[in-house]
């Protein structure tokens, strides 16, 4: 596969003696999708001078091709990561308990109904209190209609001791502690594998199809391509195709985003056969990520919610720069957000912070006022920076408004990647977050009528009308290895 070095493209007009069959891009690509198929990827990232090529192909962007990878099936599997041991999470509490109960006091049994069954018998499990008398050990465990029902003792201090009833409510969570066993004992407690699950998720065949009408006096693209070995390739697309293949590039992304699994399948309306969807990067997120949401945002509020993820996890100092990305208002919030805290430091601005020459002005003396914050520096040497996604903003996709502002919710939602600021790096080291696509899958194809993109068709047309039609297709799923990274602010209204 040739790798690429630079693209140029440039708005010209058409010319039929440069610009014919032999190498408009899309006819390149059918014939050599080896060498056109990664062009093509970058060409609808990218921003140019002629055209914003880029517009709603957010995710291309903003991973490119190092972090693609391609299978061959249409499902796939990983291995996820949970934060630590998995907790399990109390359904129901003992019966009868109020808020001045003792359960546990004298030694005596406390039932729960739990989620799940991740505890042996002899395992100590506790609710994460401070004070570390409140751990018990299982002492019986058996299936429910729902969930699994746990016998618990206390065994820490003396007899009176006993578990505060705000532990046992239904939806708090309990952990593993340690497994004590005695002398001669046969059996130990759980290795805790579960810190890794196994997932998994589908892709889908996407595809859209266009009409190019007779172009001879329109405006097209030239677009020349230099791989790593100096090789040049000279082609053009017209400026319709361009935007049609902009239409397509957004729908695959807003597919990778907003994408949700089902409890059954879809049908293709034409063949029949079932249509898989996959869980895409917001569904993921809400799976294992950190998702929270604000109604302010503050710098105290990003503190707490970074402090939270990523405290007894990273040392101080190791934080890098977190990325988040949001729409139009989003960035406005985070700006508000810094000034508001800068006021309350009573931090001072200079004249030449806030204000410069405006070399645009209607005159010698014009001035520019006005500043925006879009990072901020958090403690520990870590730093928070925003960036645009214009797949926030599409008024066509997210028509909710704040009733309070009437600005649109989504606008405001803050994506993040990952937490750590490894620069979309796990813990590990490793890429945590990739874009899957079917392997021969991209491509496309052009049936001619009376034009073609050469121009006049004068033999074998398959069709009678003065266009030729582009058929594209493309599939993309999102793989997320370690969701315990990522999060989401998501601004939340009454």
């Amino acid at each position: 596969m040739a790798r690429i070095n630079k693209l140029e493209i440039s708005r010209v007009k058409f010319d039929s003696h440069r610009m014919t069959d032999l190498n408009h891009f899309t006819k390149n690509l059918m014939i050599k999708p080896e060498i056109f198929a990664d062009p093509a990827r970058l060409i609808f990232a990218s921003r140019t001078n002629a055209i914003d090529l880029s517009e709603g192909n957010f995710l291309e962007r903003m991973f490119g091709l190092d972090k693609t990878r391609y299978i061959d099936d249409l499902t796939w599997q990983w291995d996820t990561k949970v934060a630590g041991y998995v907790p399990m999470t109390i359904l129901e509490g003992p019966a009868g308990m109020t808020s001045t109960s003792t359960p546990g006091k004298y030694r005596s049994d406390i039932n729960i109904l739990v989620d799940r069954d991740l505890a042996q018998i002899g395992e100590s499990w506790g609710p994460g209190s401070s004070d570390k008398s409140q751990i018990c050990v299982v002492v019986d465990k058996k299936p429910a209609a729902r969930g699994f029902l746990y016998t618990l003792r206390t065994y820490v201090g003396n007899a009176e001791m006993y578990i505060k009833p705000q532990y046992l409510q239904p939806g708090w969570q309990w952990t593993r502690f340690y497994t004590m066993r005695g002398e001669a004992a046969e059996s130990g407690g759980y290795f805790e594998s579960s810190s890794q699950i196994k997932s998994s998720n589908n892709l889908v065949k996407l595809r859209k199809e266009f009409r190019i009408t007779d172009y001879a006096a329109q405006a097209v693209l030239k677009i020349a391509i230099t791989d790593d070995k100096g090789r040049t390739f000279n082609t053009w697309m017209d400026f319709a195709e361009a935007r049609s293949w902009q239409q397509m590039n957004k729908e695959v992304t807003m597919h990778a985003l907003y994408s949700r699994l089902g409890d059954q399948p879809l049908r293709d309306p034409d063949s029949g056969y079932p249509i898989n969807p996959g869980a895409g990067l917001y569904q993921q997120i809400e799976f294992g990520g950190n998702v929270e949401g604000y109604t302010e945002l503050s710098a105290e509020l990003l503190e707490a919610f970074f402090d939270r993820i990523v405290y007894s996890r990273i040392s101080p100092g190791d934080l890098g720069e977190v990325i988040g990305f949001t729409g139009h208002y989003g960035m406005k919030a985070l700006d508000k957000a810094l000034k508001t805290w800068l006021g309350e430091q009573s931090v001072i601005l200079t004249t030449a912070d806030i204000m410069s020459k405006d070399p645009q002005g209607v005159h010698k003396n014009s001035l520019m006022a006005g500043y925006q914050f879009t990072s901020y520096r958090l403690p520990n040497g870590g730093s928070f920076k925003l960036i645009y996604n214009p797949l926030n903003d599409d008024r066509e996709l997210h028509r909710d408004l704040d009733p309070r502002t009437g600005v649109p919710i989504e606008s405001q939602r803050i994506t993040i990647l990952d937490v750590t600021g490894g620069n979309n790096q796990s813990i590990s080291g490793k890429n945590n977050i990739f874009l899957v696509k079917k392997n021969k899958v991209f491509g496309a194809s052009i049936i001619e009528g009376r034009y073609g993109p050469g121009g006049v068709i004068s033999k074998n047309p398959k069709h009678a009308g003065d266009y030729f039609e582009v058929h594209i297709s493309d599939s993309i799923g999102i793989q997320v290895t370690d969701p315990t990274v990522t999060g989401e602010l998501i601004k939340r209204v009454n």
